[in-house]
């Protein structure tokens, strides 16, 4: 058995063959052939059930892709609410960066997913973070023309600096 037929498994929501693969011992945050856990690759294409069996069975919620991608960062940016409420119950950073310097939050933002930011937020992501490119949550959700979550994060972000003046 192979890591990249886990994490194929994995990411067609494939549950007897990714519980197979757990039985039989194999390692749930080892990166298949393009650098992905099945973790990443479950959260990305929105297979709830399998992210909870691979948390259960102890992939670490915070494991990164080869470009330091999260499974919070692909849940937030596709919308996957519950995949999203799962990771963080499992104690997924929601700050962390992958190379450019994007966290869950920007990409929540990207998709102008309100549900997920308000989850990230309220989990502690940071509305002021900023990328390599000098892009925080909020450019990004303005940016794309997402007036609701750029709303909320103009607001988070304001309460943050108030807290941090005070």
């Amino acid at each position: 058995m192979e890591t990249q037929d886990f994490y194929d498994a994995a990411r067609h929501g494939d549950t007897e063959a990714v519980r197979l693969f757990i039985e039989a011992g194999m390692d749930p945050n080892k990166q298949a052939r393009y650098g992905f856990p099945p973790l990443i690759g479950a959260s990305y294409y929105g297979a709830t059930e399998i992210v909870d069996m691979l948390l259960d069975a102890g992939s670490n919620p915070n494991v990164q892709g080869n470009r330091g991608e999260t499974a919070l960062r692909f849940a937030a940016s596709e919308g996957h609410d519950s995949i999203v409420a799962l990771l963080l119950q499992f104690g997924a950073d929601p700050n962390i960066e992958q190379r450019e310097g994007r966290t869950a939050l920007m990409g929540a933002a990207l998709g102008g997913h309100v549900d997920v930011i308000e989850r990230l937020l309220d989990a502690g992501a940071d509305p002021l973070v900023r990328s390599e490119e000098g892009e925080t949550a909020r450019s990004i959700a303005q940016a794309q023309g997402h007036k609701e979550a750029n709303r909320i994060l103009m607001c988070a972000a304001e309460e943050q600096k108030d807290n941090s003046a005070g």
